[in-house]
């Protein structure tokens, strides 16, 4: 999971949630936070997808982040987090 900020209470919720979720399964639960930098950001992408990470839940620095948009056109299973 990539998230902007960790004070966000959403984000925070979500967290929870998902770490929750997935408790007792087989499926190890990674989070990094990029601070709404679109570079550091995309590292993680590059280093998630590079471990072969089965999956992300990505809230994007920006709404139209290129590099988001261009995995999940890849079929990389991705879900993208927005905060409305």
């Amino acid at each position: 999971m990539l998230i902007p900020d960790l004070q966000n209470p959403f984000y925070v919720d979500v967290v929870h949630g998902i770490e929750h979720a997935y408790t007792g399964i087989l499926y190890a639960f990674i989070m990094a936070k990029f601070s709404q930098g679109e570079s550091k950001e995309w590292f993680y992408l590059d280093l998630m997808v590079s471990e072969s990470v089965n999956g992300l839940i990505v809230a994007p620095a920006y709404e139209e982040d290129k590099k988001v948009k261009a995995l999940f056109a890849s079929g990389f299973p991705l879900y993208e987090l927005t905060v409305s």
